[in-house]
């Protein structure tokens, strides 16, 4: 379907991060503009089970917006990237920023929906990987295959 292919060309055909995204634009109720096709719908017949419906949120979910990313916010996100996510305190043995630094740039990250902590490790989030990506990619970092 259309949804796929353009889910998996966002995605650049990371497998991992398009479940991601599928699973955020699941819905149990349509949006404002498929609510009058569900009206239209026709009702089930007596008798017969009524069948559960999934609905496919037109926009992608994640950040849209661009990143203002500073020199070590490019830093903290490659070295994220290329070590699968990293717990904070060896981030400063890896770049030239102090804790404090790091720590700083993961909380604007997170608010931002870029990274997430799981349990002691910051990863890229899976919404957030396609528009990290392009950001390292225009700075000329080494990327993945992605």
């Amino acid at each position: 379907s259309a949804e796929i292919v353009r889910l998996a060309a966002h995605c650049r055909g990371n497998v991992g991060t398009a479940r991601s995204y599928w699973r955020e634009q699941l819905r149990d109720e349509p949006e404002e503009e498929g609510k009058d096709l569900a009206a239209n719908a026709p009702a089930p017949q007596t008798g017969e089970p009524q069948d559960e419906v999934v609905w496919v949120s037109a926009a992608l979910p994640g950040p849209t917006s661009p990143i203002e990313a500073d020199e070590d916010t490019a830093f903290v996100l490659h070295a994220l990237l290329l070590h699968d996510g990293l717990p904070a305190t060896l981030l400063p043995e890896l770049l030239p920023l102090a804790l404090h630094r790091c720590l700083a740039v993961l909380l604007r990250l997170q608010d931002l929906g870029l990274v997430q902590l799981r349990g002691e490790r910051w990863a890229v989030d899976a919404l957030g990987y396609a528009l990290v990506r392009e950001l390292l990619r225009g700075r000329d970092y080494l990327t993945d295959d992605f």
